[in-house]
């Protein structure tokens, strides 16, 4: 055989590999390319969808606050309304901008969310201006006969919708990013080892991406209806249940209990806030191991609530009631600055359906009969009164 056409040969065939080489690697970069464009589109598409819950979130404190205000005429329960509305128009105004920018045909839904967001605002304000006034019944016949609720339906709808379509965005680029993934790895195996190798490394890369994502997506979840300080359920997880229980078993009986600590302010002032949150730390699942099988939910502050579906017989209530005082009195080791018996609580108690056959009148009877046991001292306990029947601002006491 010819040497010289045996070298040439092998020019030929090293030629061949190498211009090979060069189009496989602009093909395995171009396909990178696109796997990072989709990647950050949904990302893109998570913070939008996180950006339409925040400010549902926000419409939803807003009206806790309202209700909270004309059922009691207490002030504080304006403090979520004007958290709320404090930043609101800028949160619609940064929301509508970041979807507009990934979907321009959600212009017209988002200013029909705009329309009914300022109409619902309008009339809240319009209901605390009453309520604020003394006309606390033109206040409720305003909640009630107005169109607030409908506006909420509406706002609720739109918000769905616009969630919906950013969700299958998320769906489609799953779809293509795994594509992106499969076409690389057949383009890594058809070069040499050295370059397998080295695209081994870039698929445990992906790997970790699609891992964190998937943390993400779960931890985004997780702090929706989870206390971020606690670890426990927040409200918005107990309203659900409640829901739950409620349509699914009408006839099941169920309870509520709210559970005030008292105490804690004072630690905050004279050790600190970081001793009063380390105290609600431990207290938490100190709190839950004291009610096995029940819900344990840390509503806000210095407030939980406990929602039990097993034995809600009164007796079992008061034992039930009986033990979660006895962990507050309890001395925490861990935290040696805190005086024993710096801790105590009040307890509210609401039975469905006896007390509320809604979960807004359940929770509302709940939270009174926490006001009224903390007006007749620590370490009490009240069942509420009946509100199953009654307008939100009913059976509130003078």
């Amino acid at each position: 055989m010819d040497t010289g056409s045996t070298l040439g040969r092998g020019k030929g065939i090293m030629a061949a590999a190498l211009l090979l080489l060069v189009i496989q690697a602009a093909v395995f970069i171009g396909q990178g390319q696109r796997f990072l464009r989709s990647e950050a589109r949904q990302e893109d598409a998570g913070v939008q969808l996180l950006r339409c819950r925040e400010l549902l979130a926000d419409l939803q404190d807003a009206e806790t606050g309202q209700r909270g205000y004309l059922l009691t005429g207490a002030e504080t329960y304006l403090r979520p309304y004007q958290r709320a509305t404090g930043h609101f128009d800028d949160r619609l105004l940064r929301t509508g901008q970041l979807l507009l920018r990934s979907h321009p045909d959600m212009d017209g839904p988002l200013r029909q969310l705009q329309a009914l967001i300022e109409h619902k605002m309008v009339e809240m304000a319009d209901t605390i201006r009453l309520r604020a006034n003394g006309d606390g019944a033109a206040a409720l016949r305003r909640m009630l006969d107005g169109d607030g609720r409908s506006d909420m339906e509406q706002i609720r709808a739109v918000l769905d919708t616009l969630m919906l379509q950013v969700r299958s965005e998320r769906t489609a680029l799953n779809q293509e990013l795994s594509d992106h993934v499969r076409k690389a790895g057949w383009v890594l195996l058809s070069i040499l080892l050295t370059v397998v190798l080295m695209a081994g490394l870039g698929m445990r890369e992906l790997v970790a991406v699609a891992r964190r994502n998937e943390e993400l997506s779960r931890r985004l979840q997780f702090e929706s209806t989870h206390d971020e300080l606690t670890g426990l359920p927040n409200r918005r997880l107990l309203y659900m249940r409640l829901s739950q229980l409620t349509g699914a078993a009408p006839h099941a009986a169920c309870a509520v209990l709210f559970l005030g600590l008292e105490g804690l302010k004072p630690i905050n002032d004279e050790l600190g806030r970081e001793v009063g949150d380390e105290v609600l730390r431990q207290l938490a699942p100190r709190l839950a191991a004291a009610a096995p099988g029940a819900l344990l939910v840390r509503l806000a502050g210095d407030e939980f609530a406990l929602l039990l579906t097993l034995d809600v017989s009164r007796a079992a209530l008061k034992l039930q009631t009986g033990r979660l005082l006895a962990v507050l009195a309890t001395p925490l080791p861990q935290l040696a600055p805190m005086p024993p018996g710096a801790l105590g609580a009040s307890v509210g108690i609401a039975l469905y359906p006896l007390h509320g056959k809604t979960p807004e009148h359940l929770i509302a009877a709940a939270d009174i009969a926490l006001q009224q046991a903390r007006r007749s001292g620590s370490g009490r306990y009240r069942f509420a009164a009946d509100l199953s029947d009654a307008p939100l601002d009913a059976g509130l006491p003078a």
